[in-house]
């Protein structure tokens, strides 16, 4: 069982593809810089106690991969394909504005926010213009989100999308 805060030096790890960290005592802000790691592909930090997911929420500055040498103007999780934030202690908007800095993950199929204290609007899942969404399964169930379910055009009528878990929320029509 790990305790305590996801330590900064895990944004170290430029190697890293898969990292694993659920079921533990975590506490904080997930933002330790892992948004950057090029070649994560997989995030799990379910069933922690984290109170805030900093990576979603802001852009990180243009950086170069060190392992491919690709600059990305926004370098949040660029190579993930599965995101599992389910569970935490995680509250407020999601994130402010309702746009996830997740737009960069073009390769994202799996994003869990569920069972944590979101408020707000949905936020929008839909990808830049002109790009077609590679999201398969979205789970925001079990949180605080409120308004209407495509006000923001979160989804977009194009997209791909096969699951999309909203069940306990505050949303309508």
């Amino acid at each position: 069982m790990i305790t305590g805060s996801v330590p900064a030096s895990m944004s170290l790890c430029q190697s890293l593809s898969a990292l694993d960290l659920s079921h533990n005592r975590l506490t904080g802000t997930l933002d330790t810089g892992l948004g950057r790691l090029c070649l994560l592909s997989r995030v799990d930090v379910s069933f922690n106690g984290l109170d805030h997911f900093a990576e979603l929420s802001s852009g990180s500055p243009a950086l170069p991969c060190p392992v491919t040498g690709e600059t990305s103007a926004n370098p949040t999780f660029p190579a993930a394909v599965s995101i599992d934030l389910s569970s935490n202690k995680s509250s407020g908007t999601c994130p402010k504005g309702g746009q996830l800095a997740l737009h960069q993950a073009r390769q994202l199929q799996f994003l869990d926010l569920s069972n944590n204290s979101f408020t707000g609007d949905l936020p929008s899942l839909a990808p830049p213009d002109g790009e077609s969404s590679r999201l398969r399964i979205v789970s925001l169930g079990v949180n605080q989100f409120s308004g209407g379910i495509n006000a923001t055009g979160a989804f977009p009528a194009d997209s791909g999308l096969q699951t999309l878990d909203l069940r306990s929320n505050l949303l309508v029509g």
